[in-house]
This record gives structure tokens, C-alpha cells and sequence, in this order.
């Protein structure tokens, strides 16, 4: 069977991008369609194998390739040399069906999700799953991410206007083994500023952390370097939907990796050093009909990046100079006890040669 191809402009810098594809943040003209989907074949980049180095899971998050299916999204980031995708609730499945992403899918549906993701070599380790925050149906969410092995993005409206506690999520969460993020929106939404975000995750267990959306932080004023370590300090850095902004406003516009204000090196940095390991998902709101090109740029970007704090890691263990290790990542022997949270956990009880901390 024949399929269309379209080729792909490879502009490589916002500056070299026609002035038709710029991106106004204040209208993405989400549902503008410029161009039919098209079919992406060989190799377009060769991944963030720096960033697999360091523990780091980088991927695409669905709603960039919002206009294509989600298995034309898997094919699309194993192009780019990714190994991992962020699914989203309502994602149109496969050409030939209008079947879509949510909890009540078949067996026959996940099996066949699960199947593709094996082949292609692309693995889904999260879904971005909104709820309204009432809590109806949040159980059946969460065994059906059980059962595909997804962690949950989310952004339910908080107690204090009038949603349900983090306990109710912590409770069935932890009955299931699965983790749950909360993520930020535009000020409307519910974890719109990183105080909110710092209040529900840094009393709780470790099945609720925190998510940062780069360009959602930057358009709403803040500086995303500040938010991650105070994330990574109460130990709740578990996720970013990733990308870079050409300035901190409300006019910001997504660019490619290294080439706005975002601070990545230094986030990047600061990750490295508290041995912070993330799932980070692309995420462009930008030309919908053709992201490649700022894809394609950000991962060759991201992965210069790792290899440079690889080779400045290398040369602290050849010298000898101190690495820190949060003790609040440690495993420790049994009859050890860890007291306190984030950068304030200390170790206790290790009096034993046959004892130990890893």
C-alpha cells in the first residue's frame, strides 16, 4: 500500500523559519489544518543516548504531534532516535479507527497499543489524563495505568476550590502502585503557580510528584531554573513537559531547545548534581503541521548538553573533587532510618560493617 509523503522543511532556527510558520502564543490556531498527516520513514536525528547516561528518559509528548494518531506519533519520535512517548487521554489510536485513548479501552485495544509501542521500540511511560477534580471514576484511571504501565499527568482542580484532597488520590495510588504528577496550565488552571504545586506534593508519598510545563511557567512570568530546584529540594521532581521559550512573558514563543531563555543548561545542571532522574517530554506548541524541525534541533541539543556534564562528571571522579549524593535517594539497609525530607534527610544507624547504603 502506498502512502503519502510529505517532505520535510528542515529550518533549523527560528530565524531562518518563514515568517507563516511564527507562532503567535496568544493564538496556536490549534485546529488549523495547513497540510494533510504525513508518514515519517528513516532516521531524522540519533536521540539523547547522553541523557539514557545520566538516567534520563527524553521523549515526545503526544499533543506535539496532535494532528497525527498515536501510532504515527510512535514512528515519528523513533525518527527522531527517542525511545519514549507521552500519551494523552482522547488520542485519536490508528488511521484505519476512531477508536481513542481513555480508561474504558478494550483488552483487545491495549494489547494492540502495547504490541505496536514492542516493535517500534518506543515505550510509553506516562499518559497526560485530565479530571476535573471530583474524584468520579479516578480508580478505573488508575488501574487502567496499572495495567499499561503509565504514570499519571494531571491537573485536577485543587480541594480549595472545591476538588478532592491529595489524600483521596494518594490512597488509591498507593493501592495500586502507581504515581501521579501535577502538572501546570495557563492561570485559569489549577496548579498555574509552583507554590500550589510545592503545597500538595511535599507532605505525601512517594506516588505524588510534581511536573514542570516550561513554556506554560515562562508565559505566566517564571523563571522554570527557580521552580526545579525547589522541586528537586522537597524531592518532587518527577517530570517535565520539556521545551524552550523565546522570553519570559506572556508573548513567549516556543523554540528549540538552546536557543530561548529557559535556563536548560542550568536546570540540566542542577539535576545532574542532585542526581535528579526525570521523564522530560517534548512538548512544541509550535507549526503543528511540520514540528520536526524544532524537534530534531532540541534533541541534537539536549543530548550536546548531557555529554558535556558526562565529561565534567568524568573529570570531579579523575580529580578527585566531591559528588554529591542526596541522602534522601539512598537505599539503606533495613535496620537504618532516614529522617527528614528533600536536601534536609539525614541517615541514621549505620554502625555495621555489614550494613550498607547505595
Amino acid at each position: 500500500m502506498f502512502k503519502r509523503i510529505i517532505l520535510i522543511c528542515m529550518c533549523l532556527t527560528c530565524s531562518m523559519l518563514p515568517e507563516s510558520y511564527a507562532q503567535r502564543a496568544e493564538n496556536l490556531n490549534l485546529n488549523r489544518i495547513v497540510q494533510p498527516p504525513y508518514h515519517c520513514y528513516g532516521r531524522l536525528a540519533d536521540g539523547c543516548p547522553h541523557a539514557e547516561e545520566l538516567g534520563w528518559k527524553v521523549g515526545v509528548q503526544f499533543y506535539t504531534f496532535h494532528k497525527y494518531t498515536f501510532f504515527e506519533a510512535i514512528d515519528l519520535t523513533r525518527a527522531l532516535g527517542l525511545h519514549y512517548i507521552e500519551a494523552t487521554i482522547g488520542a485519536r489510536i490508528c488511521e484505519e479507527s476512531t477508536q481513542n485513548i481513555h480508561a474504558g479501552l478494550s483488552p483487545e485495544w491495549r494489547e494492540r497499543i502495547k504490541r505496536k509501542l514492542a516493535e517500534s521500540g518506543v515505550k510509553c511511560e506516562s499518559i497526560y489524563y485530565w479530571m476535573d477534580g471530583s474524584g468520579k471514576g479516578f480508580e478505573d484511571i488508575v488501574k487502567f495505568c496499572k495495567d499499561m504501565g503509565w504514570m499519571i499527568v494531571s491537573d485536577p482542580r485543587r480541594a480549595e476550590q472545591g476538588g478532592q484532597p491529595v489524600a483521596f488520590y494518594e490512597k488509591i495510588l498507593e493501592k495500586h502502585g502507581v504515581k501521579m504528577v501535577f502538572t501546570n496550565h495557563p492561570k485559569a488552571a489549577a496548579y498555574w503557580n509552583p507554590d500550589f504545586t510545592v503545597e500538595d506534593t511535599q507532605n505525601h508519598g512517594s506516588c505524588i510528584g510534581a511536573s514542570i510545563d516550561i513554556g506554560h511557567y515562562m508565559r505566566g512570568g517564571f523563571d522554570t531554573y527557580e521552580i526545579t530546584r525547589r522541586y528537586i529540594d522537597i524531592g518532587k521532581m518527577y517530570h517535565f513537559h520539556l521545551r524552550d521559550v523565546s522570553t519570559i512573558s506572556p508573548h513567549g514563543l516556543d523554540v528549540p531547545c538552546g536557543t530561548g531563555k529557559g535556563r536548560l543548561k542550568e536546570i540540566f545542571q542542577a539535576l545532574n548534581d542532585s542526581q535528579t532522574k526525570p521523564l522530560m517530554m517534548l512538548e512544541y506548541e509550535h507549526d503543528f503541521d511540520n514540528p520536526m524541525p524544532y524537534l530534531i534541533q532540541s534533541v541534537n541539543e539536549i543530548n550536546r548538553l548531557c555529554e558535556e556534564l558526562i565529561k565534567a562528571n568524568d573529570e570531579k571522579a579523575r580529580t578527585g573533587d566531591t559528588i554529591l549524593l542526596p541522602a534522601y535517594k539512598a537505599r539503606i539497609s533495613p535496620e537504618m532510618t532516614m529522617q527528614g525530607k528533600g536536601t534536609e534527610a539525614s541517615i541514621h544507624g549505620w554502625n555495621h560493617p555489614s550494613q550498607s547504603i547505595s
